[in-house]
């Protein structure tokens, strides 16, 4: 995620079709190529990767040892649940049935972005959690003390860079 080339943010809402194909938003499939991987996530979300993140995810599961029963337990549901997708001419991805079940998604859904993946909710799943989670938000930011970059400064890592101490390319 460094540069910023794999960001995702924004929600948007869309229709399933009888054979369980969905429109994409363009944002995001300009952002995760032509291939990219679905998989079941937390909440019972789905969780739409890069090739690359994906990859990634599963490199650090093979380095885990195997003998930590809910790390195993992840491992299995998270890739072999996991379907390679390519958007049709029209943008619309096949959300395999077993997929759609494990988020109850039926006919309506929504797409939201979340820094590093694209998360697929069923819609009202979605609402309620929202009207969960929006009366903690202040809390948690508050907690995290996260610092926003001021004019000037980048994010690197953890660490805020002015523009001036970045190397010139």
């Amino acid at each position: 995620m460094e540069g910023g080339s794999e960001m995702f943010f924004g929600e948007f809402s869309h229709s399933v079709d009888d054979k369980g194909r969905v429109l994409l938003p363009q944002r995001f499939r300009n952002t995760l190529g032509d291939k990219f991987i679905v998989t079941i996530g937390v909440n019972k979300s789905l969780m739409v990767l890069s090739s690359e993140t994906f990859e990634a995810i599963c490199y650090q599961l093979i380095e885990q040892p195997l003998a930590i029963d809910e790390l195993a337990d992840f491992s299995r549901m998270f890739a072999s649940s996991a379907v390679e997708c390519e958007p049709d001419k029209q943008g619309r991805i096949l959300l395999p049935g077993n997929l759609r079940q494990h988020a109850n998604i039926g006919k309506n859904l929504v797409f939201a972005g979340v820094i590093n993946r694209v998360e697929i909710w069923e819609d009202e799943q979605w609402a309620k959690y929202k009207a969960g989670s929006l009366p903690k938000v202040d809390l948690t930011l508050d907690s995290l003390k996260l610092k926003l970059p001021m004019p000037g400064e980048k994010f690197i890592s953890a660490t805020v860079v002015t523009a001036d101490e970045t190397d010139p390319e």
